[in-house]
C-alpha cells in the first residue's frame, strides 16, 4: 500500500470515496455478503483504531495526523474490498456449485429405496426377536409353574439312573395284555421254546422263584437237578425281597422298614400271575404298585431275566429297592465247599459305618464257605450304570456249572448262609438242614434311608423305577 496520497488531501471530495483513495468505493448494496465474516466486517463502524501510544485529539502537525488516519482507513478499505471480491455471485457459485439462496443444501435422491429396504429388514428382525423373547418367557413361566406345583414331591437326591417315563398305570391291578391270561395255580413252569433246556418253577406266593432245574446227562437218560435252596415258609427263599438286611440277622426282612410300609408283607402274599400265550417263556406278576416279570432271553435259552417295576401312587413318593431272595447251590446238595465266587471291580462298604474295606474285595475267585462275613458289606460296583453290567460269577467244580450275574444296579449283597434240605418232601421245620446256598442280590442300597454313598431308592410320582437282573447259566449238556 502506498501512503503518498497524503499530499493530495485538499483535492478530495466527500462523494468520491476514501480521502486517500480517489477511486470510487463499490456500493455495498449490490450483493449482501453470504458469510458471517463479511457481515462482521461490514457491521464494524468505520472508526479509526487507536492504540495506547497514539495521541487522541487535535494535533498541530496536520501532516502527521493526516498520515496516521490515512493508514487506518486504508487498511479498513482494503478489507472491505477483499470481502466484496470474495462475495461475487458468479465466483462463489463457480467454486462451490451452490446458488446464494441454497445455503449448501444437499440434494437427496428420492428414487433410491436402499434406506427403506434396510429399515424393513431391521424391522422384521426386531419383530422376530420379539416373538422369540415372548415364547422363551412363556416357556419359563410354564417351567416355573411346574416346579412350584411339584415342589412337595422333590425330596432326596436323584441321579436319574433306573428311572423311566413308562406310565405307572401298567403297575396297577386289572391291567391285562391282549395275549395274557390269569393263572390261578399255585405254581407255573416257564421254559425256553428250545426243548430240553432250563425249567423255572414260579410261585404265586411272593412272586417267587420256587426252583430252577438244570438238565444233565445220566445213565438212565436226561434228568434235572435243583439248584435253588428250599428254606421253608419261614425263610421265604426265592421271593422278591423288599426289606433291608440287618448285619446281625440276615434273615430279618423288615429291618428298618416302618410298620405302614405298603410293601412290607408282599413276600408272603398271593400275587396276580399272568401268562403270555404268545410267549410261553414269560410270566408277569402284579401286586398293587409293583410288577415283577420273569422271562427267558429270546436269543439265549440259558439266560433268565428278572425285571422289577415300581410306580408310587399319584403325587406320592416311595422308598423301594426290590431284589431277589434266591439261594443257589449249583451242585444241588451239600455244602458250598466246591463253589467259588468272584465279583466285578467293586468296593466293599461296611453297612454299619459306611467305611470302605479294601481288604475284603472279591475280584479274585474265592471259596464261598471260607468267606469272612461277606453279608456285612455292600459291594458297590465301580462302573455301575444303566444297562447290562457284569456283577458276579459263581462256579461249581464238581458239576462244571457256572452262573454269571448281570444287573443295572449300583452294587450287590452276598449272603452265603442260606440253609435248607435236599429232600423237598420233608418238613423243613423239623428236618436237619443238609444243603447250603449263597444269595447274590444286586440292589441299589443296603440301607432304608437314602444316602449319597449308595444308589437312589426314592421314587417320586410320576416316575417309575425299573431294574433288571440277568442270570446266565453254563452247564454240561
Amino acid at each position: 500500500m502506498d501512503n503518498n496520497g497524503a499530499t493530495f488531501s485538499s483535492q478530495t471530495s466527500p462523494n468520491t470515496g476514501n480521502p486517500l483513495n480517489p477511486l470510487p468505493i463499490p456500493p455495498l448494496t449490490v450483493e449482501p455478503p453470504s458469510t458471517t465474516t463479511v457481515e462482521a466486517i461490514v457491521s464494524t463502524p468505520l472508526e479509526p483504531v487507536f492504540t495506547a501510544t497514539e495521541p487522541v485529539g487535535q494535533t498541530n502537525i496536520d501532516g502527521n495526523v493526516q498520515a496516521h488516519f490515512d493508514v487506518n482507513y486504508q487498511a479498513h478499505d482494503v478489507a472491505l474490498a477483499a470481502a466484496a471480491a470474495t462475495t461475487k455471485p458468479n465466483e462463489h457459485q463457480s467454486k462451490t456449485g451452490f446458488q446464494k439462496t441454497e445455503h449448501h443444501k444437499l440434494d437427496m435422491d428420492d428414487n433410491d429405496d436402499h434406506l427403506d429396504k434396510s429399515k424393513l429388514r431391521f424391522s422384521m428382525l426386531n419383530k422376530l426377536f420379539l416373538i422369540l423373547a415372548i415364547v422363551c418367557f412363556a416357556l419359563f413361566l410354564c417351567s416355573l409353574a411346574f416346579i412350584i406345583a411339584n415342589l412337595g414331591n422333590l425330596y432326596g437326591k436323584h441321579d436319574g439312573r433306573g428311572f423311566s417315563l413308562i406310565s405307572p398305570s401298567t403297575a396297577h391291578d386289572g391291567y391285562l395284555g391282549s395275549s395274557e391270561r390269569n393263572i390261578s395255580d399255585e405254581y407255573f413252569n416257564i421254559t425256553h421254546p428250545n426243548n430240553n433246556g432250563i425249567i423255572v418253577v414260579i410261585s404265586r406266593k411272593g412272586a417267587s422263584i420256587h426252583d430252577i432245574l438244570i438238565p444233565y446227562k445220566h445213565h438212565d437218560g436226561r434228568k434235572y437237578r435243583s439248584i435253588v435252596v428250599q428254606g421253608g415258609e419261614e425263610n421265604h427263599f426265592g421271593s422278591v425281597r423288599f426289606g433291608f438286611d440287618d448285619p446281625q440277622n440276615p434273615m430279618d426282612m423288615v429291618y428298618q422298614l416302618p410298620s405302614n410300609y405298603p410293601l412290607l408283607n408282599v413276600y408272603q402274599e398271593q400275587w396276580t400271575m399272568l401268562a403270555d400265550e404268545t410267549k410261553p417263556y414269560r410270566v408277569r406278576f402284579i401286586r398293587d404298585l409293583v410288577q415283577i416279570i420273569y422271562e427267558f432271553s429270546s436269543i439265549n435259552p440259558n439266560q433268565l431275566i428278572m425285571t422289577t417295576m415300581i410306580a408310587p401312587a399319584s403325587n406320592e413318593q416311595l422308598i423301594a429297592d426290590p431284589t431277589n431272595n434266591v439261594y443257589f447251590n449249583l451242585r444241588g446238595y451239600g455244602t458250598l465247599n466246591t463253589h467259588y465266587l468272584n465279583l466285578s471291580s467293586s468296593d466293599p462298604i461296611d453297612i454299619s459305618n459306611g467305611q470302605k474295606m479294601e481288604q475284603y474285595r472279591l475280584i479274585q475267585a474265592q471259596q464261598v464257605d471260607r468267606l469272612t462275613n461277606p453279608n456285612n458289606y455292600f459291594y458297590k460296583v465301580d462302573r455301575a450304570g444303566i444297562g447290562k453290567n457284569y456283577v458276579a460269577t459263581l462256579t461249581e467244580s464238581e458239576t462244571k456249572t457256572t452262573l454269571h450275574v448281570f444287573s443295572d444296579h449300583t452294587g450287590v449283597r452276598i449272603d452265603p448262609f442260606g440253609v435248607g434240605v435236599t429232600n423237598q418232601e420233608v418238613n423243613h421245620a423239623t428236618t436237619t438242614p443238609d444243603m447250603r446256598g449263597v444269595r447274590i442280590s444286586p440292589r441299589q442300597s443296603p440301607s432304608y434311608k437314602p444316602s449319597p454313598i449308595y444308589g437312589p431308592i426314592l421314587i417320586v410320582s410320576p416316575s417309575q423305577a425299573i431294574h433288571t437282573t440277568w442270570w446266565h447259566f453254563e452247564y454240561e449238556k
